[in-house]
């Protein structure tokens, strides 16, 4: 029960580093400097305003010094951070569930710079495919070359089809994973990405149509699609499937 806490604090607060990384760089700022602070008043937030999860509740989601409301996406990121490592945390260590594990960890944050910015951010996916794949090689896994040509195949019909509404980065990505999946996992990872994008899309909907929140939303924003491909493939990974 102790190591489930610790594990999931762990997440939370990397969860917490997360956020700021995909904020930060796809806008190529320093993930260093300047130090956490209101994007409202400006005033730098001391330790007792960043305590993962806690000090967010404990605040109202209100900046302590001006009150201005602060999105809840970060909250959101350190709690299924936490989730994340308290369930595909790598115990036993295990070299196959130690590359699993930094593969989740690095969609993750794919997902959340796609979630901010609706972008591949290159200085997260290259790294994390330096990782997976040099992990993947150093394991002697097979290299599954029948699901990266299903895979680039089903791409570009999607790409010629759906012009304009399936981005460059979603193809490279799953491109990226293709060839350590079997193609019955391939494909289960795009019913799960493509089931839960649909509900996701649908909710949005539904919550859009009331009148009253219809009148203070935004104009209607293409829905990121890499944080429903880490959900899948952490579904495939997690389950075995």
């Amino acid at each position: 029960m102790t190591i489930n806490i610790l594990l999931f604090l762990l997440g939370a607060c990397l969860g917490s580093f997360f956020c700021l990384v995909a904020q930060r760089w796809p806008q190529d700022k320093s993930i260093l400097r300047p130090a956490s602070h209101c994007t409202s008043c400006q005033q730098a937030l001391k330790w007792r305003d960043m305590i993962p999860l806690l000090s967010a509740v404990r605040l109202g989601f209100r900046c302590r010094y001006c009150g201005t409301p602060f999105p809840y996406s970060c909250f959101v990121a350190e709690f299924l951070c936490g989730c994340l490592f308290l369930l595909a945390f790598p115990l036993p260590f295990t070299h196959e569930a130690v590359v699993n594990f930094i593969w989740l960890v690095a969609a993750f944050l794919l997902a959340l710079a796609d979630w901010f910015y609706l972008i591949l951010k290159p200085k997260i996916f290259y790294p994390s495919l330096v990782l997976l794949w040099g992990g993947q090689l150093f394991l002697g896994h097979w290299f599954h070359w029948e699901t990266l040509l299903y895979c680039a195949g089903i791409l570009l019909l999607l790409t010629i089809f759906l012009r304009g509404r399936f981005g460059m980065g979603d193809v490279l990505l799953l491109l990226s994973w293709s060839p350590w999946l079997e193609l019955r996992q391939f494909c289960l990872l795009l019913i799960l990405a493509s089931g839960t994008g649909l509900i996701a899309a649908g909710a949005r909907q539904l919550w859009a149509a009331h009148p009253t929140r219809a009148a203070a939303s935004p104009p209607h924003q293409e829905l990121p699609f890499i944080p429903f491909l880490a959900t899948g493939l952490w579904m495939v990974l997690q389950f075995g499937w």
